[in-house]
């Protein structure tokens, strides 16, 4: 633990040396993060009486936290992972159809499916989504790839369907391609898998009254024990877990009798697993007219706010993207706009435009004829000083996913009002350092039509 506490020194005195660049503290950063991975991966090898100095380790890991130094933008890595389900041998067949050869046979073998998806999401690295804060969306491609819930620790709360999708669900997801019995069905078997009828008591439900009253008491009796086995510094950290399994395993199991009713999802009754594909590529991209859609819905919720809303050219957009973030940027900025609208004009217009090489599309979003007018040095909600307000929170949902800037019309540091682009994301610019220089300014020499928010998405 001496040389780890060294080499933090070390990396310290570097990052705070007078004249070090952005591009070098990246640099330093990055071959620091994989001597700390191999450094866990030593310690977790080692005996279980060195484990308690983990917590020790993880404390000296978080020191180099992207909230404390910089944050990565990389959309372009987030879309290459995410269009793996579309251009990998093996990811693909987890939402497609499986092929067959001119002489009959499947381009999948049934028999290994389930370890060769393992594989390539290993080898494709799919954790790096964790390293670019979309913590959500991993953990719904990992339930959706791995999880099988018939043994799944109950205790552990979910990180992905549940927190991801909206409606919130009260039971979220439970199936995907690591259940037994439907690995079972694929596997010794030629049906079509998408055809496969999902168990009730694994589709989203509402569990009965009587069922419910059950498992909370039996899970608070349990939990109570759980916590106790935890609190225990005398049993090491493996006896924990396996007496913690034998606790769970003791929890209710419901079957079709305790299901009062299944929710219907985007209207689908997620009887199928085909339905269950469906709801999942709904989470990792835009498809058809589900941008147009989305946009439509948002910029109408203010039924109050007579506005009027021009959509151009979002309609057939497909877009690999987090897209619960996405929602969730466009919500605030849907609430900003219209609010405003009051009082500053009554239009608005979303278009979008591709680049030449078709490899990106830009969303406008124009609120016609209003604008800023505020100083971009000393207004802290333009600059982020403040480390919050709404250009930081939709910065923030927008981080990795795509390039985020706004256009009006502000005052330079002389106070002379000028047509501005304030660029917060751009992957020409993929570090952000959070107490530092958060933005590029970029002098327009045009007016714009009002204020702007625009959107870069990679293809």
């Amino acid at each position: 633990m001496n040389s780890l506490k060294a080499n933090i020194d070390f990396v310290n005195k570097l990052l705070n040396t007078k004249g070090i660049s952005e591009r070098q503290r990246f640099t330093i950063l990055e071959l620091f993060k994989l001597e700390m991975v191999e450094y866990e991966k030593q310690l977790l090898d080692v005996n279980s009486d060195v484990l308690k100095h983990v917590a020790g380790f993880e404390k000296a890991k978080n020191v180099f936290s992207k909230d404390k130094i910089i944050n990565i933008h990389n959309p372009l890595k987030v879309v290459e992972i995410l269009k793996l389900f579309t251009t990998n041998d093996t990811l693909k067949f987890t939402t497609h159809s499986w092929d067959k050869r001119k002489d009959g046979t499947e381009v999948v073998d049934r028999k290994t499916f389930s370890a060769s998806l393992y594989s390539e999401f290993r080898k494709h690295n799919f954790n790096q989504l964790i390293d670019f804060g979309l913590e959500a969306l991993y953990w719904t491609i990992y339930d959706f790839l791995f999880v099988d819930y018939e043994s799944e620790n109950l205790f552990n709360t979910k990180k992905g369907w549940a927190k991801n999708y909206e409606p919130k669900l009260p039971k979220g997801f439970k199936f995907g391609w690591g259940c037994s019995k439907f690995i079972e069905f694929y596997s010794n078997n030629q049906n079509n898998y998408m055809n496969y009828e999902i168990p009730k008591t694994m589709r989203p439900v509402i569990y009965t009254a009587d069922f419910n009253d059950i498992f909370r008491k039996e899970q608070n009796i349990i939990k109570n024990d759980r916590d106790s086995l935890l609190k225990n510094t005398k049993l090491s950290k493996e006896i924990k877990e396996r007496e913690i399994a034998k606790l769970e395993s003791n929890l209710p199991r419901a079957t079709d009798d305790d299901v009062e009713e299944v929710i219907p999802i985007d209207e689908l009754a997620f009887r199928y697993f085909e339905d269950f594909v469906t709801i999942f590529k709904k989470q990792i991209e835009f498809r058809n007219n589900d941008f147009h859609n989305l946009i439509l819905s948002e910029f109408s919720k203010q039924d109050r706010i007579d506005t009027n809303l021009e959509l151009e050219g979002l309609k057939g957009l497909d877009i690999y993207t987090d897209t619960a973030r996405i929602k969730a940027a466009i919500e605030k900025i849907a609430w900003n706009t219209l609010s405003s609208s009051r009082d500053k004009g009554k239009e608005i217009k979303v278009s979008s435009s591709f680049s030449p090489d078709n490899s990106y599309i830009t969303i406008d979003i124009h609120h016609v004829g209003s604008f800023s007018n505020a100083h971009v040095d000393s207004n802290p909600k333009l600059n982020l000083r403040e480390k919050a307000g709404d250009i930081w929170q939709i910065r923030d949902y927008l981080l990795n996913l795509c390039d985020f800037s706004i256009i009006s019309t502000f005052k330079d540091k002389n106070g002379i009002e000028k047509p501005m682009e304030i660029e917060y994301l751009s992957k020409e610019r993929g570090m952000i350092n959070v107490d530092g220089e958060q933005f590029r300014i970029i002098e327009l020499s045009e007016k714009p039509v009002g204020f702007t928010y625009r959107l870069k998405f990679y293809l």
